[in-house]
Order: C-alpha cells, then sequence, then structure tokens
C-alpha cells in the first residue's frame, strides 16, 4: 500500500479558482497576514544563505493552511516553523545555490564581455561602436531570459516544497521529491501561477516598491491554495502537539477513499485523478 502522504490529485490546480479563494482567504484578516508575511520575508532576510528562509516558510504556511482547513490562527504561529528548522532550511539550501552557482559565473562572464566590447579600441576615446552596443543589449536580453527560465524551473521544482514539510511531515529531500512529481503532474497550473505570481510582484515593485509588501499575502495564499488542491488533508494517525489550542474544531480529514469529495467536480474543473508516488 502506497504511503498517504506522498499521494497527490493529478492536474487539480484551477488559477482563477485559486485566485479567489486566495482572496477569500486573507480579506477578512488581511491586515494579521500582512504581518505575518512580511515579519516572516523580514527575519528571514536577516540571516546569511537563507539560514533562515526555510523556518520562516513553513510559518507563513503554516497560517495560511490552517485558515484554509478552517481553523484559528495568531501571529505566533508564524514561529512555529521553527519546529521545521532542520528539513526547512536544507530545502531553502538546496533551492538557493544551485541557481546561484549558475547564474554568479553567468553574469560576471556577460559584464566582463560587456566591458570589453564598450570599451573604445582608440586610446583617444569616442563613442563605442554600435554593433559593439547592440551585442551587450543583446547579450543581458539573453541573460535576463536564462534567469527567468531558470527560476521558473527553480519555482516549479520547490512549490509544493515547504508545505509538505508541515503539513505531511516529510523530510528535506523526500519533499523535493514528492514536490517536484506533483509539479510534473499538474505542470501547467503550476506555471500559470508562478507566472499569474510573477506579474502581480512586478506591477507591486512598479507601484514605488511598496506594492510588492502589500501583495505578499495574495501571493503566499496563492501558493496555499493550490497546494490544498493537490495535496487533500489525510490522517497521519498522529497525535496533535500539546502546543495545539484546546477546544478548537478538528481539522477536516479527506482520506483517499473520499476522492469523489476532495477533488473537483467535473461539471467545474474537469478530470482529475489520484497519482500515488511509488
Amino acid at each position: 500500500m502506497s504511503d498517504a502522504r506522498l499521494t497527490f490529485h493529478r492536474g487539480a490546480i484551477r488559477p482563477v479558482q485559486c485566485v479567489r479563494e486566495a482572496w477569500r482567504l486573507v480579506k477578512d484578516d488581511y491586515w494579521l497576514f500582512l504581518g505575518v508575511t512580511l515579519v516572516g520575508v523580514l527575519i528571514a532576510s536577516f540571516a546569511p544563505l537563507t539560514l533562515l528562509m526555510g523556518p520562516m516558510m513553513c510559518g507563513i504556511y503554516i497560517c495560511l493552511l490552517r485558515r484554509l482547513d478552517g481553523r484559528p490562527i495568531d501571529f505566533s504561529m508564524l514561529f512555529r516553523g521553527f519546529n521545521y528548522f532542520v528539513p526547512s532550511m536544507v530545502v531553502a539550501l538546496l533551492s538557493f545555490f544551485p541557481l546561484f552557482l549558475l547564474m554568479f559565473p553567468v553574469v560576471y562572464l556577460c559584464m566582463i564581455l560587456g566591458m570589453m566590447n564598450l570599451i573604445p579600441a582608440n586610446p583617444q576615446g569616442g563613442p563605442p561602436d554600435p554593433s559593439d552596443v547592440a551585442f551587450v543589449v543583446s547579450l543581458l536580453g539573453l541573460l535576463f531570459v536564462a534567469l527567468i527560465v531558470l527560476g521558473t524551473v527553480q519555482g516549479a521544482i520547490f512549490f509544493f516544497a515547504y508545505p509538505l514539510i508541515l503539513d505531511r511531515e516529510l523530510g528535506a529531500l523526500q519533499a523535493i521529491w514528492t514536490s517536484f512529481k506533483a509539479a510534473g503532474a499538474n505542470l501547467r497550473g503550476v506555471l500559470v501561477l508562478i507566472l499569474l505570481n510573477g506579474v502581480l510582484s512586478l506591477i507591486g515593485v512598479m507601484a514605488c516598491y511598496v506594492g510588492a509588501f502589500f501583495e505578499m499575502p495574495l501571493h503566499f495564499a496563492i501558493m496555499a491554495v493550490a497546494y490544498r488542491q493537490v495535496f487533500p488533508m489525510v490522517d497521519l494517525g498522529r497525535p496533535r502537539p500539546d502546543n495545539e489550542s484546546a477546544g478548537e474544531p478538528p481539522p477536516r480529514v479527506v482520506t483517499l477513499a473520499d476522492q469523489d469529495l476532495a477533488a473537483p467536480s467535473n461539471a467545474e474543473a474537469g478530470p482529475t485523478d489520484i497519482q500515488a508516488l511509488p
């Protein structure tokens, strides 16, 4: 029998539904979610080498997934991400360093080639040759496209990694592999959401950069809703932590026997099946 923690829906992401549900998720407590995401991102940026990025991402998703599952939240739950410090830190490092090590020499190579072509050969100076300017502009354009492609690939591979660590209690490598398989099974929806979040972030940056901070709750909420569409809740058969609020309603549980209830209806979302990893 396959592990229920590794079970997910194929073709389950509905981008428009994700945006609508994400806005409904955060709008009633927008300032709380703004504080959670803003403080989480700021704390993550203070530590070198993304050491605090993982715990803060887990803390943000803890708040969003609890609210999405109908459970109460408060600001202090952001710091519950430190309960997953080691696996989330490993995920953050593995998502950062390959892209950094690949792009670092490419950026410097482009800078050197650009300087060599723009510095005039005439020692007395003079404007650079138009063909050299065109070459440098083309080089920078290719670099920009490469950054977008590599960033999209990296974002797709790690799209579900942080929520899997806290929701399905997976280790770092297992969470990355499961995220990779689930993203491949929902590739169209994942790419659309990555593009959509990128456009929203760009609009926020264009609004004097301040708008990017106000967009962050919606950014993470969209990803949380997409995660729950692909990974419905399962009963892991473990007792709840002692620090959970007493008397709060139990989480909604969806098992593999409830596939018809967990998946979107055919009339609304089209065919969806269940993919279990070996």
